[in-house]
């Protein structure tokens, strides 16, 4: 084997295990999605002329620079156990705190539950 076909098999056999690496996870017939879950201060929404959410800005703190989080395509909102639509959340994103889940694997936002009491209200 010639150096030159050692390193072309090495190339592919890292690509190889790059790709696969990569796979999502299915059990049986089912898809598995393995999330991570923060809790924030505030999760605001900037959302587009069509009603789109272009993305989420997460802060952990009252004074803490936001950071930006792209949404999954399927996202969903929540009020406590409520689904809500982009819009209805929009107008709590800055007034309540939230529990933000995140995809491992790709980094976007799959929901966000808002807390039915607003910050800095006594529970």
């Amino acid at each position: 084997m010639k150096l030159s076909e050692l390193i072309v098999a090495v190339m592919l056999f890292g690509f190889v295990q790059t790709t696969y690496a990569q796979q999502p996870v299915f059990y049986g017939a089912q898809f598995e999605t393995i999330e991570e879950a923060i809790e924030v201060h505030s999760a605001a929404l900037v959302v587009a002329y069509d009603n789109n959410v272009i993305e989420i800005r997460v802060s952990e703190c009252e004074n803490c620079l936001p950071t930006v989080y792209v949404p999954a395509e399927a996202i969903e909102f929540f009020v406590g156990d409520a689904k809500v639509e982009a819009l209805t959340a929009q107008k709590l994103s800055t007034k309540h705190n939230a529990l933000v889940f995140i995809d491992a694997a790709s980094g976007e936002v799959n929901s966000v539950r808002y807390s039915t009491e607003p910050v800095g209200s006594n529970l």
